[in-house]
């Protein structure tokens, strides 16, 4: 069999399995060396034709011009421009799974699921359109349906670097954090050339506290993609930068090259300010953090008036009093509530406790707010919830919780999960809930100087605008510390911190378990610690980080006055 005969016979069977990149880069292979072959000529063209139900092929230029309007953000633009390309085009796998990609963008997930199904009815084997799919369902929380589909798409394309790069972040929300490492090495060895998972690599080592591995895979990243700002974030949040590092040299180039790019303009005045920190040049270093957070309140607003009536209905649904579920089947691991403000020492303790031999912890969950929500936005009249929805959001909490056997408690540290106490003490009464408390100017100056990788924080870009979060946070601890009495357990961060063993023997016991050395040594403990503290909680206690923000004394004074602004 001939070069030729064998490479199209070997491109039509890829085809026909889905496998179009592979295909296309064979036929182009041939054509390379025989421009005028007739049948690769149109076995190449017939890639491109349209499938059946399209009226004409989108063109390469269409195409180019709608992926550009998506990666700058311009989804509606992008949107209309789409759905006008289908009228025009009739059915589409690209088209559906672009509209896909917008709708999972703008934050609509049902429509991006929708859409990428659509796809896939056209090309069930595609492993671009599978991974995409596998992201939005891993967003959602169902990974193990994430799980399934990459199965699926690596099996389709076992050489697709986009499939085990989405299968490694599967992985690792899964958890399975040895083979979420497997897979973005399986993606670095098909594609070198990729920031992605060698990039992720280095978050997984962050977590588990191996930063030497860590810089390395940001570093190797960098070598690959030197302008990606959001890496260069990650590898100088990892150490102290020093008085004449390179790292100022490359930062500041960076801003230059990145001028028209807000979001990776963001994330090098991030980096540039938590260096200026270092070296104890704060005027720099806040100059830094505001414009980064300026840069950031581009992409996400926070309206107080919103948030009131929020905050309003969910005390309005225990005003009257507090139901109690009736008597359920106990839970197979008692659960340990760890909550209050983002940056208040939430994952200090849950890494304490997760260091107990009886304790698996879970980190942040987001299942008990997917309970709440669809109970909370259905009560119009804003009533007590009544047996069935107790249930309800007991079941479904404790159906996502994967505590692994001899676990007798695990916790779920989502500080936001303060807003749920009503319901976690009546679903859940067997439950823990621990407060962490520490100094107000602390917490939100932590909050402001922090890039949260989440827009659910919307109130993180303006001092005034985490002031008010925090009062309606300060107000609402307020009303559960008087509707349930002595069952909310307050931990004090900076009694943690300055008396550690007998702060950490209190704690251990408060949560009714039996004393664990293992509690005392938590920076050594062998988990993965998802969260901006990961750095933290890989080092022994330190005392002295509550009082940081009198550095900027001078620059937070409308932060302090918004604060203690009367009611």
């Amino acid at each position: 069999m001939t070069f030729v005969d064998k490479s199209l016979k070997q491109a039509k069977s890829l085809a026909k399995s889905g496998k179009l990149e592979e295909a296309r880069a064979l036929y182009e292979a041939v054509l390379e060396r025989f421009p005028t072959n007739k049948r690769a000529l149109e076995a190449y063209q017939s890639l491109e034709a349209p499938s059946k139900g399209q009226k004409r092929s989108v063109t390469p230029d269409e195409q180019a011009k709608l992926i550009k309007a998506v990666n700058d953000n311009q989804l509606q633009a992008a949107l209309n421009f789409a759905n006008g390309l289908i009228q025009q085009c009739g059915q589409s796998a690209f088209l559906f799974n672009i509209i896909g990609n917008i709708f999972e963008r703008a934050g609509n997930y049902a429509n991006a699921i929708s859409n990428y199904e659509a796809a896939l009815q056209l090309k069930p084997n595609d492993a671009n359109i599978l991974s995409n799919f596998a992201n939005t369902l891993n967003i959602i929380g169902d990974y193990e349906r994430a799980r399934s589909v990459l199965t699926h798409a690596i099996t389709s394309d076992p050489k697709s670097a986009t499939a085990y790069m989405a299968l490694g972040n599967t992985l690792h929300e899964l958890g399975d954090i040895e083979e979420a490492k497997k897979a973005f090495q399986k993606a670095t060895q098909l594609k070198p050339d990729l920031a992605e998972p060698l990039s992720s690599l280095g978050n997984l080592y962050f977590e588990t506290g191996e930063k030497e591995q860590a810089e390395k895979y940001y570093q190797a990243a960098l070598k690959v993609s030197p302008h990606r700002a959001e890496i260069a974030r990650s590898l100088y949040s990892l150490r102290k930068t020093q008085k004449d590092d390179p790292a100022f040299k490359h930062l500041l180039s960076e801003l230059d090259h990145h001028k028209n790019h807000p979001e990776a303009l963001m994330n090098i005045h991030f980096a540039l300010g938590k260096a200026f920190d270092d070296v104890s040049e704060y005027e720099k270093a806040f100059e830094h953090f505001k414009q980064a957070n300026e840069l950031g309140a581009q992409k996400a607003s926070y309206n107080p008036k919103e948030q009131e009536p929020v905050f309003q209905k969910i005390k309005a649904c225990f005003a009257n009093g507090c139901p109690q579920i009736s008597r359920q089947e106990p839970a197979k691991a008692r659960p340990i509530f760890i909550l209050g403000m983002p940056r208040s020492g939430t994952s200090l303790v849950e890494q304490i406790l997760a260091s107990h031999s009886d304790v698996y912890g879970a980190g942040e969950l987001p299942h008990l707010g997917r309970a709440v929500i669809p109970h909370l936005k259905k009560n119009a009249e804003s009533t007590a919830p009544d047996q069935n929805v107790l249930s309800d959001i007991r079941a479904n909490y404790l159906a996502k919780v994967k505590a692994p056997d001899g676990a007798s408690a695990f916790t779920d540290k989502l500080p936001m999960n303060f807003r749920w106490i009503g319901f976690i003490l009546t679903a859940l009464p067997e439950a823990k809930v621990l407060h962490i408390r520490r100094d107000p100017m602390a917490i939100c100056w932590s909050i402001y100087r922090t890039c949260f990788p989440t827009v659910a924080l919307a109130y993180q870009w303006k001092l005034e605008t985490i002031a008010h979060y925090y009062r309606l946070y300060e107000d609402l601890m307020q009303f559960w510390e008087k509707q349930f009495p002595d069952r909310i357990i307050t931990v004090d961060y900076d009694q943690l911190t300055e008396n550690q063993e007998q702060a950490t023997r209190d704690l251990v016991a408060v949560c009714g378990l039996e004393w664990d050395e293992n509690c005392l040594d938590f920076q050594n403990a062998k988990r993965s610690v998802r969260t901006a503290s990961a750095g933290q909680v890989r080092q022994a206690m330190y005392k002295a980080s509550s009082q940081a923000w009198l550095n900027y004394e001078a620059e937070l004074q409308p932060l302090k006055d918004a604060l203690n602004a009367p009611e």
